[in-house]
């Protein structure tokens, strides 16, 4: 409610949303209530969405109050699809501060030390700075209404044993603990940045295979000054816990060749030279609809970025393909390929069977399962990560040109 009046009272062009779990009943219908009549009464065009949040839990597993965040936040994102494509969220230090203690307590490793971060994607945080007293004191001051939401005191929950436990009792320990822990929670981000800066330097060391699979040089990991951190990076798509973590770096100091440690939707082994990150078959789309233009999802199947003209000028990585944005028809789709489908590679005349392209790449049978196709309405455009089509980009000169990266880039090394 403060960062509507606050934003209001900047002048700042916006919509509020509001998003209604419909798991308090009356208390949640008041939240509702208040949301859209202050934008009313402000002249601010208010949606509501309401999500089912024991449907999201059924298809998921997990908690009740994780469903209640991945439904929410499937809201978001179809919100930013329609526009405007920037979404800001009140999100203050206090949040960060408890965010930081539970990502300790649960041993998230560096990633946890961001805390939460003041941009991510589509999502601004303009309040992060601000506590949440200083919050309160303006509301106070300017006569904003909110509501408290009841089950934020409920003692189920780490996060509020955390707010109304752990954190009294660390001021108790020693006063100005808060204080400190804010300014902790800043800087442990900016270290966080600067390890990332530093891990990104390593991205040389990373093999990029075609059938999304990736490898690291094992002297890599041994040359390291954060080994675990370069792992932690390197073996994200897998969410294995730290601990395991520990255990690939003790297999590569044995020399446990062979050794396999299984993730969520990818595997870590160790060979002789290098460690394997491989996804996991069934865990790849079925198909996806990939959209021309920002904001791309976060968790598509490619890394999408714009890019300028000297990009066509430049010897491309296997796993890279440039598309003329302008030139598709239709939707852009990403698939498996089927027995049959054929490609008008580039530096050839006329098409060849996707089969045939794979055999003279000599993919084995048994990774011949993880190729993907791009196509558009006109025909396949790529054979992911081993043929350019010539339909990616026309001879014309091209119009908006896009990157697309498959694979290990999705590991940000």
């Amino acid at each position: 409610m403060v960062l509507m009046h606050l934003l209001h009272a900047l002048g700042h062009p916006m919509q509020v949303m509001h998003v209604d779990h419909g798991l308090r009943g009356t208390e949640s219908d008041a939240d509702r209530e208040l949301v859209e009549r202050t934008a009313a009464s402000l002249g601010i065009p208010c949606r509501v969405e309401r999500v089912d949040v024991a449907a999201q839990q059924l298809e998921e597993g997990g908690s009740l109050q994780m469903a209640a965040r991945s439904a929410r936040y499937g809201a978001f994102h179809r919100a930013i699809a329609q526009g405007p494509n920037m979404l800001a969220m009140a999100h203050h230090a206090d949040d960060a501060v408890e965010t930081l203690l539970m990502s300790l307590l649960r041993g998230m490793g560096s990633a946890g030390w961001t805390g939460i971060p003041v941009r991510s994607g589509a999502f601004v945080r303009p309040l992060l700075g601000c506590t949440r007293e200083a919050i309160e004191a303006y509301a106070s001051e300017h006569g904003i209404p909110f509501r408290v939401d009841t089950s934020n005191s409920d003692a189920t929950y780490l996060r509020s044993r955390v707010r109304h436990e752990l954190l009294p009792l660390m001021e108790d320990l020693r006063p100005g603990a808060r204080r400190v822990l804010h300014r902790n929670a800043r800087l442990a981000r900016e270290l966080h940045a600067l390890a990332q800066e530093r891990l990104m330097e390593l991205g040389p060391m990373v093999h990029n295979n075609a059938d999304g699979s990736a490898e690291l040089r094992i002297d890599a990991v041994e040359a390291s000054v954060a080994p675990l951190l370069l792992l932690m990076r390197f073996a994200a798509p897998a969410r294995l816990h730290p601990d395991v973590l520990e255990d690939i770096l003790r297999a590569i100091q044995e020399r446990h060749i062979g050794a396999r440690f299984p993730g969520l939707t990818h595997d870590v082994s160790v060979d002789r030279e290098v460690i394997l990150l491989s996804p996991h078959q069934h865990s790849l789309p079925g198909q996806w609809i990939i959209p021309l233009h920002p904001p791309w999802p976060q968790d598509a199947p490619f890394l999408i970025e714009e890019a300028g003209t000297e990009e066509l000028h430049k010897d491309q990585a296997p796993n890279v393909l440039l598309l003329d944005a302008s030139a598709v028809v239709g939707q852009l789709r990403l698939r498996p390929w089927r027995a049959g489908d054929r490609l008008a590679p580039t530096g050839m005349v006329g098409t060849k069977l996707v089969s045939d392209l794979l055999v003279d790449a000599r993919v084995p049978l048994h990774r011949k399962g993880f190729v993907r196709v791009l196509e558009d309405e006109r025909g396949i455009l790529w054979c992911c990560g081993y043929r350019r089509g010539r339909l990616a980009l026309p001879d014309a000169p091209p119009g908006p040109l896009l990157k697309l990266s498959i694979g290990p880039a999705l590991t940000g090394l």
